[in-house]
């Protein structure tokens, strides 16, 4: 892998639902770059200016290609490369293509998280933007008061590999 401190150079595959995805990993602290990948340019272009991102790429072959990206959120098919693989639900639609990503991932060395990402709904985007807009002696008018959100990590026992920490 190419990074060796812990800030990741992530890469977004797929841009008609993965475009949610690009701000949280631009703003997330311990991501250093994002990149995205779609294969249609007018798609690619308008996600590019509109999150400011630099790394732009044609396809997921061309991001695999660069050892620069650490990590991979596919929103399409999962590549058998090593790389760190993210992807929304579901995984897979069989007990052989679910076989194969963990395969893939045990050859790799690498982690493979699948995603869901209902704690980050426009809504909940929409309402912490607006609790931090609000000056606190505005508060009381723009209706916000505290915003409350929980996070959870799950752990299934017996899984072959797919819980390991990223390095």
């Amino acid at each position: 892998m190419a990074t060796k401190s812990a800030r990741l150079h992530v890469a977004v595959i797929g841009l008609e639902f993965g475009a949610e995805f690009v701000p949280i990993y631009r703003d997330h602290l311990l991501v250093a770059s994002v990149s995205i990948a779609d294969p249609r340019k007018s798609v690619r272009d308008a996600i590019a200016d509109d999150f400011g991102i630099d790394g732009v790429y044609e396809s997921l072959d061309a991001v695999l290609g660069n050892p620069d990206i650490d990590a991979v959120h596919i929103v399409t098919g999962l590549p058998d490369r090593a790389k760190h693989v993210a992807s929304t639900v579901p995984m897979a639609f069989s007990f052989d293509d679910i076989q194969r990503i963990v395969d893939a991932r045990e050859r790799a060395g690498t982690t493979y998280m699948m995603m869901e990402t209902a704690v980050y709904t426009r809504e909940y985007l929409f309402a912490e933007e607006r609790r931090h807009c609000c000056n606190d002696h505005l508060k009381p008018r723009c209706g916000m008061r505290q915003l409350l959100s929980a996070r959870t990590e799950f752990r299934v026992s017996g899984t072959v590999g797919l819980h390991r920490p990223l390095p």
